[in-house]
């Protein structure tokens, strides 16, 4: 990367810098219906000292099985960052876990795609009618100056979540187009001037706000990714090649295009970058961003990383052949009891044959192991309500025949 850094030096720098405030994060808020601490996972740092405290500090409970992540409103034109963000907490259990945590879903639509054209303006107690069981992170712009730039608002059952929505306020983008950056000075010139590295702030914004969805909490820590300064770790990290830049610029007679690139002063920690050369430096600096320390701590708070690995996630067989791929289970709903059945204490399993269309729901349902006393109905009243990541066929959504269980159990105190 840096070689690639090197060639492009050659562009002057041009255009100026504007000042910005920086937006916050609105937190996470999070519905639960019973509180209770995270289990500490085996597989946690030895050398953490009050171990209960530290993770009740740092984190909330976290998913039981993969989160998938739908794409809402003006979510595709932030693709691109979605899936570096996906891919950084992803990567940073691996070794752990040996399927994602996150996976995104593009290709249904989620049951509440568009946001109210006044939700930032009372985005509290809008979030709070977006309870529907999917995972949505949202795009879109503020109708006016307000601080918040993001937050997520999670629904969890005990300590472990359900739902989690993702909301980033996009009025800065909207107002000043796509060369919005932090700004991180990085090293002083003693021929006067600063050189400074430029980091698109909706990426650590996305990132940052995933980390909620996850579970992760603010991390008083500066450094970290769920921390409010972040970027004095990435300063360190940037250092050595700034220092290996000038020494090649100056031995190579390139003085003129260092001088080029360093500031007079130190720039305004938002700025709008008006140059080709400036928004490909933001690329390439916001590509190197990682997790802090405590960020990757927090999570091993979180994630009983040996239960996750045991767990055999939900999939469907599909019969049909010819490379054609499985589907498999995105969004559940549990059937309801027939009060038949219940009265006479019934249980058991039904068996259906469905087909799972290009959409993603269940068609076609038929029973053919029946249990009966209204079961039956109830089951596939609940499948009909199921989502589904489609079957493919050379890539593409096709529709796949397969088959499925739905288990009634009472509980103890029915």
């Amino acid at each position: 990367m840096l070689a690639v850094l090197l060639l492009a030096l050659a562009v002057p720098l041009h255009g100026q810098s504007i000042l910005l405030q920086p937006l916050q994060c609105g937190g996470m808020e999070i519905t639960e219906d019973q509180a209770a601490a995270p289990a500490f996972p085996p597989l946690a740092r030895r050398d953490v000292a009050l171990r209960g405290q530290f993770c009740s500090e740092y984190s909330r409970g976290g998913w039981e099985d993969t989160m998938y992540l739908y794409l809402g409103e003006g979510a595709r034109e932030y693709r691109n960052l979605i899936d570096v963000a996906v891919r950084l907490w992803n990567t940073a259990l691996m070794g752990f876990n040996r399927r994602p945590v996150i996976e995104v879903v593009d290709h249904v639509q989620p049951t509440k795609f568009l946001l109210p054209g006044d939700f930032w303006s009372n985005w509290r107690e809008a979030s709070d009618a977006n309870y529907d069981r999917q995972s949505v992170i949202y795009f879109k712009p503020a109708a006016e100056d307000i601080s918040t730039g993001g937050f997520a608002r999670a629904r969890s059952t005990g300590n472990r979540m359900v739902e989690a929505d993702i909301y980033l306020n996009t009025r800065t983008e909207l107002q000043h187009g796509s060369g919005v950056a932090l700004t991180v000075p990085i090293l002083p010139l003693a021929t006067g001037g600063t050189l400074h590295a430029y980091v698109d702030p909706l990426l650590v914004a996305v990132v940052h706000e995933i980390g909620h969805a996850l579970g992760v909490k603010h991390v008083p820590v500066s450094g970290n990714i769920m921390s409010y300064n972040y970027m004095p770790a990435m300063q360190a990290k940037w250092l050595p090649a700034a220092e290996f830049l000038e020494l090649t610029l100056s031995v190579t007679d390139n003085e003129d295009v260092l001088d080029s690139l360093a500031h007079e002063q130190v720039l305004p920690p938002v700025t709008v970058l008006t140059s080709d050369f400036d928004l490909y430096l933001r690329t390439v600096y916001s590509r190197s961003i990682t997790l802090g320390e405590q960020d990757r701590m927090a999570l091993m708070c979180i994630y009983d990383f040996e239960d996750w690995n045991d767990r055999p996630r939900e999939t469907l067989k599909a019969t049909g052949s010819g490379g054609v791929t499985s589907p498999i289970l995105l969004y559940k709903v549990e059937p309801d009891y027939s009060e038949e059945a219940r009265n006479k204490g019934i249980e058991g399993t039904v068996l259906l044959a469905i087909e799972v269309w290009e959409d993603g729901r269940a068609h076609n349902i038929t029973v053919l192991e029946s249990v009966g006393y209204g079961l039956d109905e109830e089951a596939i009243k609940a499948v009909q309500k199921w989502r589904f990541r489609p079957g493919t066929k050379n890539g593409k959504p096709v529709k796949t025949a397969a088959r499925v269980e739905v288990t009634f159990r009472l509980k103890d105190d029915e």
